[in-house]
């Protein structure tokens, strides 16, 4: 009878520790199984994000990361049940809820990013202080007190002057091209309403230019120091001839291309600079002078009826 007794208890003995052994190598399967299963689903919408380096407005390192965590969240999560309750081995709905929440997220993020960068909105004017400091910008502030950084500055991008409505009295002037480019459009629209081709008296000066008209002959109240002239830009241009605000204006036909110009150069963003003598522009009121500016500022000082100085001063 103690022989069959022990028997009994030897197999109870053993059962207990196969039981447990199987626990163990079930438990440890399956979370090994519940981390390659959350791996193997993270790479099935993976390549959702992967789309993600195609859109401006979409962080893809930031997204990875995110869905990452939420990831080593849940398989922690479960690996604490598995510890705590043997018996809930396999992963319950809500954790696979979870899951699908966390693709639909990504997937609809990228969705609302596709639809953004369809969208074309209107840049508007940002009023970076360094945009007006920099030599080579389109909006570089140039004035009687204020000068190019580099006194020899001379642009990359110069084209010179020959197109079909532009009438270039010295035959070898340059523009920047993108200056040059909507110069072109706009004496296309001038010559269509007064049959006239826009003439450029001077266009593109150099320092040492600058200077040498200055020593022989130009004072300091009509021409700009070399350096601080907005002819070395390279986008601006004086029109017809450059002789005084009331010569200029006492002749009907340049007072009448005036008019029309101050109606419509901004349309081709290009702004008349000198509008209200030294105490505010720096310089004597010049009718012929017209600078290339970019739309928005251009049309900024249209709207708002001033001039780039006041517009500078206003936001310094």
């Amino acid at each position: 009878m103690k022989k069959i007794h022990l028997k009994i208890s030897l197999a109870i003995i053993i059962l207990l520790f196969s039981n447990i052994a199987y626990c163990s190598i079930v438990k440890y399967k399956s979370t090994k199984d519940l981390q390659n299963s959350l791996i193997q689903d993270f790479n099935t919408y993976n390549p959702y994000l992967e789309e993600q380096k195609e859109l401006d407005n979409v962080d893809k390192n930031n997204t990875q990361k995110v869905v990452k965590n939420d990831l080593k969240s849940i398989i922690k999560e479960q690996k604490d049940i598995l510890d705590t309750n043997t018996s809930s081995w396999i992963i319950n709905t809500n954790t696979w809820k979870i899951i699908s929440n966390i693709w639909v997220i990504s997937k609809n993020t990228i969705s609302k990013s596709d639809t953004q960068k369809q969208v074309v909105t209107p840049q508007k004017e940002t009023k970076v202080y360094w945009i007006y400091e920099d030599d080579s910008s389109i909006k570089k502030y140039i004035s009687n007190k204020i000068s190019f950084n580099n006194l020899k500055y001379i642009p990359s991008d110069l084209v010179k002057i020959s197109w079909d409505y532009l009438l270039d009295v010295k035959w070898w002037q340059k523009l920047r091209k993108e200056a040059l480019e909507n110069l072109d459009n706009l004496s296309k629209d001038f010559y269509l309403n007064f049959q006239v081709k826009l003439k450029i008296v001077s266009a593109y000066r150099s320092y040492e230019y600058q200077k040498w008209i200055i020593d022989r002959w130009c004072s300091l109240a009509f021409c700009a120091k070399a350096g601080y002239s907005e002819h070395q830009s390279w986008l601006a241009v004086d029109i017809f001839e450059a002789t005084s605000q009331k010569e200029f204006l006492s002749k009907p036909d340049l007072e009448k291309y005036f008019l029309w110009m101050q109606e419509n150069a901004y349309k081709y963003w290009f702004h008349n600079s000198y509008q209200n003598w030294v105490e505010i522009d720096g310089y004597n009121i010049e009718p012929w002078h017209w600078r290339y500016l970019w739309v928005d500022l251009a049309t900024t000082l249209y709207e708002n009826n001033e001039t780039f100085a006041i517009y500078y001063k206003n936001i310094k």
